[in-house]
């Protein structure tokens, strides 16, 4: 396939994939509003399972399937396709489920076209309408199916990423690759807008936050619930089964890899400095602009990362060789950097949707006990700060550090000599196909990390007086 082919494959792809998932994240939001609130909560929590499964577990399953496949290239696309809509599409439910009503309603649309008002002022109007929600949604599935790197390499799916990824490991030049990765960045630009406005758009009063109710529809909650389903099937309990056989086949290998505690320390070390990092950048940008980030300078913060991990980390690798950077190139500077700015913007995201999410009087109330002479009520005060904002932000370090553990392009372009992070080495290694001993590797780059943060999670408290 042609470059040109690639870029026009991928932008296809992804614009089917992008209205499939915001369409159906629609349905699910009005299958979540027909439940109870108790059953609502582990829906919610099934439907963003999917979603953390990290590209390497996935590739671990599907890369020998998608092998086979070699021969029946449209069933090699559609299954890649399937398993990445099924992962992002927890996203778009977000958005959608997090964003409040708009205050125009479909009613103040309808008159407006019965007024005969000019075809300006409709579009206006239906751009403040929950229109405006669903393209956010919609752009947001496109920029990150359209970038997503790591699982179309090991799958070998046809895109821009997939060529410009085995062009540039055959020797093609770091200056002609990034020439050709300025184009999908051109593409990008357009998705950001809508992204942008979204989170620099005012919080709504808490009186119109309120969400209307829907009747349960059979249909709907069958489709939703068959999807999620399928979703759980293929992009959790598969890879699990085969990460379960593989470490049980390859166990005895473990004694034979006496990098691998190593491997699993670097690559703790680096996710958790670029999570913190990351974390603080934006926790300065919030305190700096109190009434939000303007929109200009929240654009040239998703640049980086709308380039996608691969061409960010050939563009830093080029800056880091220039005279004025080269003494730090052989360093984990620029590693960290690219992490950084590369987590950035989910990193806003998230706080919007946390900021989205939260109660103005209850936050007001909450500082007044912190603030109390009393100290029962400071205490009471203190727990509560915890649960409502501490929590929030331990959870978005928490999110921080695990995409940049899982993070495989950037380490593979950027890591210095010496530093080899189990993600980067796992990546490498799942190019020859799935074996007994990777099965051993991905389950305990997985496991150990789960077991830290549990520690951290049961001595929470005694980081309650730090949030």
């Amino acid at each position: 396939m042609t470059w040109l082919g690639a870029l026009i494959w991928s932008l296809v792809r992804s614009l089917i994939i992008s209205a499939l998932g915001t369409c159906l994240a629609e349905l699910g939001c009005r299958v979540l509003e027909s439940l109870p609130p108790a059953r609502r909560k582990w829906m919610m929590s099934a439907m963003a399972v999917p979603f953390l499964i990290p590209s390497v577990m996935t590739g671990y399953c599907f890369r020998d399937t998608s092998m086979s496949l070699v021969h029946h290239p449209w069933m090699r696309e559609g299954l890649y396709a399937a398993i990445v809509l099924m992962q992002l599409f927890p996203v778009a439910v977000i958005i959608l489920w997090l964003s409040p009503p708009s205050t125009v309603t479909d009613s103040a649309i309808h008159l407006g076209r019965l007024a005969r008002t000019s075809w300006s002022f409709r579009f206006r109007l239906a751009l403040q309408s929950r229109l405006r929600i669903h393209l956010t949604a919609f752009c947001l599935l496109f920029l990150l199916s359209f970038q997503e790197a790591d699982l179309a390499s090991l799958m070998q799916a046809n895109g821009w990423t997939e060529w410009i990824f085995t062009k540039h490991s055959r020797g093609l030049e770091l200056g002609e690759t990034l020439r050709l990765a300025a184009f999908p960045m051109v593409v990008h630009l357009p998705f950001l807008i809508p992204i942008v406005l979204w989170i620099n758009s005012p919080r709504p009063d808490d009186r119109h936050n309120i969400r209307r109710l829907s009747k349960a529809h059979t249909g709907r909650t069958l489709l939703i619930c068959s999807w999620i389903a399928a979703s759980l099937l293929v992009v959790v309990l598969m890879p699990t089964w085969h990460l379960v056989r593989g470490f049980r086949f390859g166990l005895n290998m473990v004694g034979s890899q006496p990098t691998l505690i190593r491997e699993v320390s670097d690559g703790i070390l680096i996710a958790a400095t670029s999570g913190c990092v990351c974390l603080g950048l934006v926790l300065t940008l919030r305190s700096t602009f109190q009434t939000g980030v303007p929109r200009l300078l929240l654009f040239l913060l998703f640049l980086p990362a709308s380039m996608g991990s691969l061409p960010w980390g050939l563009t830093v690798a080029e800056i880091f060789q220039t005279a004025g950077f080269r003494f730090a190139y052989d360093t984990p500077v620029p590693l960290i950097l690219s992490e950084v700015l590369y987590l950035l913007p989910r990193a806003v995201i998230l706080f919007h949707c946390f900021d989205l999410s939260e109660n103005s009087p209850a936050r007001k109330m909450i500082q007044l006990l912190s603030e109390s002479g009393n100290a029962a009520q400071k205490r009471i005060g203190r727990e509560l700060h915890w649960k409502f904002h501490g929590r929030k932000v331990f959870a978005v370090a928490l999110l921080l550090s695990y995409w940049s553990y899982f993070e495989v392009m950037l380490p593979s372009i950027l890591a210095m000599p010496g530093l080899a992070p189990i993600n980067y080495v796992l990546y490498n290694s799942l190019h020859y196909g799935r074996i007994a001993a990777l099965g051993v590797k991905l389950a305990v780059a997985i496991v150990i990390p789960f077991v830290l943060v549990t520690v951290l999670i049961s001595l929470r408290r005694l980081f309650t007086r730090f949030f």
